[in-house]
């Protein structure tokens, strides 16, 4: 046995080992991972989280979340940090993130958010941020100079 518990003598182990050269990525996949979608929490599953009142960090990329699943969860109020990123939450959504004032990471990349989202912000919610990510959204000019009043 050489040091940190390297074996040497590694090709004598009860097991064979898989070389890269001798079998495709592919191969190693079963079926019903390749072809299984990942399941979505969508709105019905944030409705869920309702009674988790003391969570301070949510991710919830990517899980087809509208402005309903957004108001479900604006009584999480202990949020500071909430990944909304790739979801359908659209300009209305944004309105209900205004009680999550304790929030400093916000991600609401590729949400559909344009100008008038931008102005459902309230200062309360932008008020500890530290982060926002609006990346992937219609915001445009006039949705910037709307954010820089509360910035």
């Amino acid at each position: 046995m050489g040091c940190c518990g390297y074996n040497p003598d590694w090709r004598r182990a009860p097991y064979t080992p898989i070389l890269l050269e001798e079998a495709s990525l592919d191969s190693l996949l079963s079926p019903e991972m390749e072809e299984e979608p990942s399941p979505k929490i969508g709105d019905e599953g944030v409705q869920d989280l309702f009674n988790l009142k003391n969570l301070t960090a949510l991710h919830l990329w990517n899980n087809e979340i509208s402005q309903e699943g957004v108001q479900a969860l604006s009584s999480l109020t202990k949020l500071t940090i909430l990944d909304l990123g790739y979801n359908e939450i659209g300009s209305e959504g944004v309105k209900y993130l205004t009680p999550l004032g304790n929030l400093t990471d916000l991600n609401v990349e590729g949400n559909q958010i344009g100008a008038e989202g931008i102005q459902a912000f309230s200062p309360l919610t932008l008020q500890n941020l530290i982060s926002l990510n609006l990346l992937n959204n219609k915001i445009e000019t006039q949705g910037l100079k709307d954010l820089s009043k509360y910035i």
